[in-house]
C-alpha cells in the first residue's frame, strides 16, 4: 500500500536524492505546529469568553435581585408611611 502523496515527504528521510522535498516537509511541519497553536489559542479564547459570559450572567441576576429588593423596600416604606400618616 503506497502512502498518500502528501505524506511521502514526511516518511522519506532527506538524503542527497530528495533534498528538494525538505522545504515541503518544513512547511508541512510548521503549518501543523501553527494550526495546533492557533487551535489552543482559540480554545483558550472560547473558554475566556464563556467564563466572562457566566460572570456577566451572575452579575445580571444579582442586579435584578437588588432591584427587586429595592422595590420591596420602597413598598414597605410607602405602606409604613401611609399607616403612620393615618394614625
Amino acid at each position: 500500500m503506497k502512502p498518500a502523496p502528501f505524506l511521502a515527504p514526511l516518511l522519506a528521510w532527506p538524503t542527497w536524492a530528495n533534498w528538494a522535498t525538505l522545504p515541503l516537509v518544513l512547511i508541512l511541519v510548521l503549518a501543523l505546529a501553527l494550526a495546533l497553536v492557533l487551535t489552543l489559542v482559540l480554545l483558550l479564547a472560547l473558554v475566556l469568553v464563556l467564563v466572562l459570559a457566566l460572570v456577566l450572567a451572575v452579575a445580571l441576576v444579582l442586579a435584578l435581585l437588588l432591584v427587586l429588593l429595592l422595590v420591596v423596600a420602597l413598598v414597605v416604606a410607602l405602606v409604613l408611611a401611609w399607616r403612620w400618616r393615618r394614625s
